[in-house]
């Protein structure tokens, strides 16, 4: 069993930073954590197993790392005026991503996400089986893509936006697309009209 902590003291988000850092490869200040909230799920030997940052404050990790600098201000125009939580930091543990406590921990993820206060969600990665699962639901908008350089590579970025009230619904139609399909099946994702310059070519 997986249970979900929401979490501030120092040493807990250092631990935290470094196994995001780990399995991600990216990496996250502090001083971000410790102005976000951050929520980990232990197992039952209270050892850290993944977790998840949201927060509402302006500047945008999700915009910052995943946008190249020719884009930011046309995405911050876009945004602007609606209220918006940004997820930030999601990864879980390579043992728990399979099986029933897999689906757990993206329960667990929805229901925090989905008991926000803001009317939207912005959402970011390079992972492109993060991005499937961010792009499936039907309600999800791919915001920009872009190749961007991240440790002296070129790598897609993906930002997704979609309504906080579908995200739940979301979660769903994606373990039905991964139950069905084994992940495997192509993921079309639904694109937001604004013109973007390229980078990384």
């Amino acid at each position: 069993m997986l249970f979900l902590r929401k979490i501030n003291k120092d040493h807990l988000l250092n631990e935290f930073r470094e196994k995001y850092v780990s399995v991600s490869g990216l990496n996250v200040p502090q001083d971000f954590l410790e102005t976000r909230s951050v929520y980990v799920a232990y197992n039952l030997k209270n050892r850290m197993c993944g977790g998840f940052v949201l927060g509402n404050k302006n500047p945008y990790r999700t915009i910052e790392v995943f946008a190249g600098e020719q884009n930011k201000k046309k995405l911050y125009d876009y945004i602007k005026g609606t209220s918006y939580c940004e997820i930030n930091c999601l990864w879980l543990s390579v043992n728990y991503r399979k099986g029933i406590l897999c689906y757990w921990f993206w329960i667990m993820f929805a229901l925090k996400v989905s008991m926000q206060r803001e009317s939207m969600l912005i959402y970011g990665t390079i992972a492109k089986s993060l991005a499937d699962i961010y792009g499936y639901p039907r309600k999800s908008k791919l915001l920009q893509t872009e190749q961007l350089l991240f440790n002296n590579k070129f790598r897609t970025s993906w930002i997704f936006i979609g309504a906080r009230a579908d995200f739940f619904v979301g979660v769903f139609e994606t373990f039905v697309y991964k139950f069905r399909n084994n992940g495997t099946k192509p993921v079309k994702y639904k694109r937001v009209n604004i013109k973007m310059s390229v980078s990384g070519n």
